[in-house]
């Protein structure tokens, strides 16, 4: 939880591979979210949803949902958007927009060659996967998007792709 000069904010998330379940995150967010509330009353609360796993990932857990991404992402989606209503929070949809990445922009069609957005299978890459999680968290809590050009190691058009998904959401 970090404070801010307006009463202060917490963002939280599930363990990738157990909090695709509702069910784990009790008792644990709620107690979690009244330890916050009785310091800080005002503080804005946010529910981070993460992404689903590449589609060739080898992580062990990823079996429990058939190696497939998309019914992965949906179990993410379910989760995430119960858990953030359930205590009153915002989402912050990462794993909506790399999913809505991998899904519209041929570029980050990892099955049909495109860059993939996860550098082992299920942790983002430290390029355009991290570059997507920044802009949503910027886009999200703070209303302002995040300015392509001053990335000049990337591939500014990539970017840009990227910065139209975030802003769509």
């Amino acid at each position: 939880c970090q404070e801010t000069d307006d009463g202060g904010g917490g963002s939280y998330e599930g363990k990738a591979t157990i909090g695709l379940h509702p069910e784990t995150y009790e008792p644990y967010l709620s107690s979690l979210v009244s330890v916050i509330k009785a310091a800080q009353p005002d503080a804005k609360l946010f529910f981070h949803q993460t992404w689903a796993y590449e589609l060739d990932s080898s992580h062990s857990d990823f079996v429990r949902y058939g190696n497939n991404q998309a019914a992965m992402f949906d179990c993410i989606k379910k989760a995430s958007e119960k858990a953030a209503e359930s205590i009153g929070a915002g989402l912050i949809p990462t794993g909506k927009a790399i999913q809505i990445l991998r899904e519209t922009v041929p570029d980050f069609d990892y099955k049909n060659g495109g860059l993939s957005l996860c550098r082992d299978g299920f942790h983002l890459s430290l390029d355009y996967g991290r570059f997507t999680a920044a802009a949503v968290w910027l886009y999200f809590l703070s209303g302002k998007q995040i300015k392509t050009e001053e990335f000049g190691d990337f591939d500014t058009l990539l970017l840009r792709k990227i910065t139209d998904v975030v802003n769509r959401l």
